[in-house]
């Protein structure tokens, strides 16, 4: 996340007088299952991650949705609910459907500057 994304963060965060309720981090997605102070405290994790358009690429999102997954299995909490926005649907679900951890209870798409994205939300499988 960018120092811009943050300062944008914090002003919504400011509009929908949720400050202190929000937490955002800088940091490579694959470090986040190492840091033990942030495990499982979180009720509601979303993210991002490049589409492979602009930032990063196609080739090496499946390695990132994996990554990521593991990531929000570290931060939630046991009822977690995870969003995650993504233009690259199918290998999104490609990874998605080999992780066991994971249910899909809404996924809505939207219009976004030519692009179609799809919200994933999450739960943990009981």
């Amino acid at each position: 996340m960018s120092a811009e994304a943050i300062r944008a963060t914090a002003a919504h965060q400011r509009a929908a007088r949720a400050r202190g309720r929000v937490v955002t981090r800088v940091a490579d997605v694959a470090d986040l299952p190492a840091d033990a102070a942030l495990a499982g405290g979180y009720d509601v994790v979303v993210a991002n991650p490049p589409w492979g358009e602009l930032l990063g690429e196609h080739e090496t999102n499946a390695t990132l949705y994996e990554r990521l997954l593991d990531a929000i299995d570290h931060l939630g909490a046991p009822d977690v609910r995870a969003g995650v926005l993504t233009h690259d649907i199918r290998r999104f679900e490609t990874v998605l459907g080999a992780d066991p951890r994971w249910r899909v209870v809404a996924r809505p798409q939207y219009f976004a500057k030519g692009h179609r994205p799809r919200l994933f939300v999450l739960t943990r499988r009981p």
